[in-house]
């Protein structure tokens, strides 16, 4: 601030106490919401860097740490509106919950009722409804926001009998979704996690096309991650073009518990409904690997305990 030197006159202790604390108060309005959004990125970044399973749990912790678990409201600054929204979609970016997207679709409303939203922060919501399996909210969303070019939500194929399901099928023209169950406590053969947006989701899947025929696995299952990007036009290219490696999709994580990150590729090897083998990322360790199970499954079909505990002690 600029004084005029000629008029100034030193102000009293009351008037001094005031002036401090309205510095104060204007200093932690404005400084913290910057700095504690930096601090945020920072977090995830260095978590995200680490091989850790237990990645979405430390992000949603490093989320708690900087804004609290009290949402943000009305009242709030348009500063601390947008720094909390983009820690949610990051959040449920790792690991979608109805919870996030509900406080997300909140605060992006009054960020627009501010005339203060921009496309981004529209998408990040529409992206956390997707990733929720919430198609209905999505779909509301996208006649709320018609001025911002958000993805075609899908249509939906309820299943007519009474299951529950877990992952979708994706029809030729990727415009409609199917529900499916698919049952993993008998299940027996090898599940990989994949995505043709992956470089070496596509690598692996070319490697396991080289493989003759009958050394082939018998049950194969290919699963897409749970994400708000569902690239639908991609994937129905991808089964085009590899009908017997179809995508499959995933409906929420906590129908696959023992998926712990969405990583791909990654490979889970099932006998019997049992995970006998986890292979993650795609190497030369990995090929090694699958080329073992390949011939032990050549050797006994279903594999017996003593190739199942080979390989266990092989991936330890």
């Amino acid at each position: 601030m600029k004084l005029d030197t000629v008029c100034w006159r030193a102000p009293s202790a009351r008037l001094t106490l005031l002036l401090a604390g309205l510095i104060l108060s204007a200093l932690a309005s404005a400084a913290p919401t910057e700095t504690l959004l930096v601090a945020f990125k920072r977090d995830v970044k260095v978590i995200s860097s680490r091989d850790s399973k237990d990645r979405a749990d430390q992000i949603r912790r490093a989320f708690l740490h900087h804004f609290g678990a009290t949402p943000a409201d009305a009242q709030s600054s348009t500063e601390l509106l947008k720094a909390r929204l983009y820690g949610l979609a990051t959040v449920a970016h790792h690991a979608p919950d109805e919870g996030l997207a509900k406080e997300a679709a909140a605060l992006a409303s009054i960020l627009h009722g501010r005339q203060a939203a921009d496309h981004r922060e529209i998408s990040y919501v529409h992206r956390m409804l997707l990733a929720q399996r919430d198609f209905d909210g999505a779909s509301y969303w996208s006649k709320r926001f018609p001025e911002v070019q958000l993805t075609t939500v899908p249509k939906v194929e309820r299943m007519s009998a009474p299951q529950r399901h877990n992952a979708y099928a994706v029809s030729a023209d990727g415009s409609r979704l199917l529900e499916l169950p698919l049952d993993m406590h008998p299940y027996s053969g090898v599940l990989i996690l994949g995505h043709p947006a992956c470089g070496f989701s596509r690598e692996a899947a070319a490697w396991m096309r080289t493989i003759a025929p009958e050394r082939r696995p018998s049950t194969v299952r290919w699963l897409t991650p749970v994400d708000g990007n569902l690239q639908l036009p991609l994937i129905a290219e991808w089964n085009a073009a590899h009908r017997d490696q179809a995508l499959l999709i995933a409906r929420h994580e906590r129908d696959w518990p023992f998926v712990q990150v969405w990583d791909t590729p990654q490979f889970f090897i099932f006998s019997n409904g049992t995970l006998q083998l986890h292979l993650d990322g795609w190497n030369e360790r990995t090929q090694q690997a699958l080329t073992r199970w390949l011939d032990l499954q050549g050797q006994a079909r279903p594999m017996n305990r003593s190739a199942n505990r080979g390989n266990n002690e092989d991936d330890a």
